[in-house]
């Protein structure tokens, strides 16, 4: 398989051993016109061009076909068959069912190509992927480089590309200052409190992220409010101690939970201890 434009090196071996060779030419069954092939001095002939100039057209097989004449005009002929495609594959879509995750992690993908003739394989970041009917692609990869880039080759070798922009996020969220509005941290259990810290999530090239779960919890982690976002990176959430699973007749010290998850599954926890 060539393209249009790929040399196309043409070689046979002919001899006389009565006399010279006197024409030594190939044709191409697009373009009768004969081109000369040249002599290597070991009964050898060539002729080197472009599927193009050979007179190959621009899409699908071709014969060539060397001839040679003797001074007594006996002839002998040779071909071979090439196959032409000069119209690159397309990548008509994909998707990724995974484009927030940690470095290494593994993504499926699916890759939609097409061409004139035939698509021989696509890649994803360099994995090759499976297929059962040529036109949908399909693998898990490891997902390590922003973006993803997804690679289909035809028959000779021509491509076409596309690049999904995915986030690597190996951080955990920041949380600080958890605190709440009761100075001394002695409190009644049905008392409502207002409850604040500040997370800070950033991915791994600083840019800003994603919080999947903000949450404040007590006894259990179903005993549990969501923290909301108020301005910039503070987040609140106002509930009672009895919402957040402590019995009204208990005296005791407990420990209030802010836990964190990011889009990636990265976790943080952090603490305080309250005196109901």
């Amino acid at each position: 398989w060539v393209t249009e434009t790929d040399l196309v090196e043409f070689r046979a071996e002919a001899n006389d051993v009565h006399s010279d060779i006197v024409t030594h030419t190939v044709t191409a069954d697009d373009n009768p016109q004969a081109l000369s092939l040249e002599d290597e001095q070991t009964d050898t002939w060539l002729r080197t061009d472009t599927a193009q100039d050979l007179g190959c057209g621009s899409n699908g097989n071709c014969t060539i076909t060397a001839s040679f004449i003797d001074e007594a005009d006996n002839t002998d002929t040779t071909s071979r068959d090439i196959s032409v495609d000069s119209q690159n594959p397309t990548i008509d879509k994909f998707n990724v069912n995974d484009t927030y995750v940690q470095t290494g992690a593994s993504v499926d993908v699916e890759v939609n190509a097409s061409d004139n003739i035939n698509v021989s394989r696509v890649e994803a970041d360099g994995t090759t992927l499976n297929t059962t009917d040529g036109t949908t692609w399909t693998g898990t990869i490891s997902a390590t480089t922003d973006p993803m880039t997804f690679t289909a080759y035809d028959n000779p070798g021509s491509t076409d590309t596309a690049t999904q922009s995915i986030t690597l996020d190996d951080q955990a969220p920041q949380l600080n200052n958890f605190t709440y509005n009761d100075d001394d941290t002695i409190s009644n259990s049905t008392e409502q409190f207002t409850y604040t810290v500040y997370i800070n999530e950033t991915t791994n090239t600083g840019a800003e992220g994603t919080l999947r779960t903000k949450q404040l919890y007590g006894d259990t982690t179903t005993d549990s409010v969501e923290l909301t976002q108020q301005t910039g990176n503070k987040y609140q959430a106002t509930a009672d101690l009895t919402t957040l699973g402590y019995n009204t007749s208990t005296n005791s010290d407990e420990t209030l939970t802010v836990r964190t998850v990011d889009e990636a599954g990265n976790e943080l926890t952090t603490t305080k201890t309250i005196t109901i």
